[in-house]
């Protein structure tokens, strides 16, 4: 409503300047002064697409802090425009629109602007809280008659867990899936994991940090040797992280 009646207040104070530039174009004579019309009411028309612009700049950031003040993640505002860009990428045929004809910003200005006022507010830009990507998960099974645990990311297993003497393979598994999971919501990069194979296991990092210790009798259910498995682990992060990366869910 506020749009509306701004609009309405910026196109009265151009009504002036325009009657008289139509005026002037009624002592041409001629085709002459059709054409001064047009222009005109081309410039007019360019003028009022400014002011839609500003306004839009305005609701942007207007909306940013409503979704703080509400206690929504702001980070919702860039998946918006990151997913709205994709599909104008998408379009055909794709717009050619010149800036100065179009109704709002290009969608690159209102991302960077978005991501301008998250680094000003201190906060991360994290997508994951707000698209739920690299879903970590914990799913009991049966390996050779026994009860074992799988954990995986985004769809795909990691490593399987083995009952060991003072922790069962669901504990552990669940265990291993909150440290990865906390590790992922506060913004760990594909290039924070690494995985090290010992004599008789794996242990797999992020920041530097141990997540998780995979022992002897793990190895043994997964089926693989320590470095096989640590190279698998590895690569099934690198996998996970590159498929949300292209559904622009990261």
């Amino acid at each position: 409503r506020m749009h509306a009646i701004r609009m309405i207040e910026k196109e009265s104070r151009l009504s002036i300047p325009v009657l008289l530039a139509m005026l002037a174009a009624v002592f041409v004579r001629g085709e002459a002064s059709a054409y001064a019309a047009q222009i005109v009411s081309k410039v007019v028309q360019v003028l009022m697409l400014g002011y839609s612009r500003d306004m839009e700049r305005e609701a942007d950031e207007a909306a940013f802090v409503y979704l703080r003040r509400a206690g929504f993640n702001p980070v919702g505002l860039l998946t918006f425009f990151e997913k709205l860009a994709r599909l104008e990428k998408q379009s055909t045929p794709p717009q050619f629109l010149p800036g100065y004809w179009t109704t709002h910003p290009a969608l690159e200005e209102r991302i960077n602007s978005v991501k301008q006022r998250l680094t000003a507010s201190g906060l991360p830009i994290n997508l994951r809280p707000v698209t739920k990507a690299l879903q970590v998960e914990v799913k009991e099974m049966e390996f050779k008659g026994m009860k074992v645990a799988a954990l995986f990311l985004g769809g795909e297993e990691l490593c399987k867990f083995a009952n060991l003497e003072n922790q069962n393979a669901i504990e552990r598994a669940k265990e291993a899936a909150k440290r990865l999971d906390e590790v992922l919501e506060m913004g760990a990069q594909v290039f924070d994991f690494r995985t090290k194979a010992t004599l008789d296991g794996v242990v797999v990092f992020a920041v530097l940090k141990p997540l998780w210790t995979l022992t002897a009798a793990d190895i043994a259910i997964n089926e693989a040797s320590p470095e096989q498995l640590a190279l698998r682990i590895r690569q099934t992060i690198n996998k996970a992280f590159f498929r949300e990366r292209l559904r622009g869910r990261l």
